[in-house]
């Protein structure tokens, strides 16, 4: 009877119990951090600019300067320039981001790159704890935000996780009080588009025109802008450059680095057709999940569902956007004062799952069923509120 009663009472957030998993969680995201170092630190001292994917955002902004024009999707082009910054072993990284992503890292080519990797870091980690904790100041969700695994992960890579997270977030936490600016927010993050697959489905769900409204100027200023800056021939070449991305994804990056269910099951030995397929039934569930909890509005339980469902409604995603699901685990847990122990395995698996899937092969397969369980909870939590008065101007938390 005890343990029955100990189960349905769940975790309680100011217990001990709680505390030494947080502490025990918080220690091993801190050894995960110095291990990421020590990898990086001896390559640094070498003076090796390719040190991560960052070189690749870096030439990006440079080539935009020095080269104006739809040449940017000139791989030998961008291979030429990228070989004249940095003449040590390099492989090829082409440009295959729509335009308006170079407006994003633009800012990068005032600064040598070593300047421009920290100050890529600290505005990256900045924005994304500012958009997770929206201004109510949780010591150990900032101390989440900051030294979690995705985070260490998303820095270590040197790629743009934590700031796209960070532009979702904030534009969804923006939308009950603020559509307009939520909407614009919301239109920037479409720069990675397989992260913003589930943003019309939502808005239209939530009947959120203002936000639409906004989103769609938005992006009309950034396309014509991007247009002005290198060409409208650009637009037809990121397009022909996106299909030959899928297909060097698919062929050459390592499934091991991709914890979606195309990546997941490509490794099963499945082939990629099929694959596609059950992507294509796993995307649609997503897609009824999502409408179905947007249909009261902006609420943070729908906003939780929808940052849960991204990477699995998505074939083409990696390790370093995980940031995003651990926002979704975040918003779940905040402002919480007991959890009941399926939610808290859930939520520790979800949060040390970026450390789990970079430190060992052994456990490739738990990706998509993590986030599985996460989108589960989230539905459960959305659909056990759904009665309750909802009050946009109250909103504070994510959930």
């Amino acid at each position: 009877m005890r343990l029955v009663k100990l189960w349905r009472a769940g975790v309680d957030v100011r217990g001990w119990l709680f505390r030494a998993a947080l502490a025990l969680l918080l220690a091993v995201s801190v050894a995960f951090m110095w291990y990421m170092a020590a990898r990086l630190a001896p390559v640094i001292r070498s003076g090796n600019m390719a040190f991560s994917d960052f070189f690749a955002h870096w030439s990006y902004a440079k080539f935009a300067f020095t080269h104006p024009g739809p040449a940017i999707y000139d791989h030998d082009a961008m291979f030429a320039l990228q070989r004249g910054l940095f003449d040590g072993q390099l492989k090829s990284q082409p440009f295959v981001y729509p335009p308006p992503y170079l407006f994003l890292v633009a800012p990068l080519a005032a600064f040598d790159i070593w300047t421009a990797a920290v100050l890529w870091g600290i505005a990256s980690v900045a924005a994304f704890t500012l958009a997770v904790c929206g201004g109510r100041w949780q010591g150990w969700i900032v101390a989440l935000c900051v030294l979690g695994p995705a985070t260490t992960l998303c820095l270590g890579y040197g790629q743009n996780g934590l700031l796209l997270a960070a532009l979702l977030v904030g534009g969804l936490r923006l939308l009950p009080a603020r559509p307009g600016w939520g909407g614009v927010l919301l239109a920037l993050a479409c720069v990675k588009p397989q992260m913003a697959v589930l943003l019309p489905v939502a808005l239209l769900a939530g009947r959120q025109w203002r936000a639409i409204g906004a989103a769609m100027v938005t992006g009309l200023l950034l396309i014509v802008a991007s247009t002005l800056w290198i060409g409208p021939l650009a637009w037809v070449d990121w397009y022909v450059s996106l299909l030959a991305q899928g297909d060097y994804a698919a062929t050459w990056i390592s499934a091991y680095r991709q914890p979606t269910v195309t990546g997941v099951l490509s490794l099963f030995g499945v082939a990629r057709a099929t694959g596609l397929v059950v992507q294509a039934g796993v995307s649609v569930l997503i897609v009824l999940g999502v409408a179905a909890t947007w249909r009261r509005g902006p609420t943070p339980e729908a906003a939780c569902v929808l940052l849960a469902g991204v990477l699995l409604a998505t074939p083409y995603g990696f390790v370093y956007d995980l940031p995003v699901v651990t926002a979704a685990c975040l918003g779940l847990l905040a402002g919480r004062r007991a959890l009941p122990w399926p939610e808290a395995a859930v939520a520790g698996a979800v949060l040390i799952l970026p450390a789990l899937l970079f430190l060992t092969s052994r456990f490739f397969w738990t990706g998509p069923p993590v986030q599985a369980a996460l989108f589960a909870l989230c539905l459960v939590r959305a659909r056990e509120r759904s009665n309750q008065v909802y009050q946009p101007a109250s909103i504070t938390t994510l959930c």
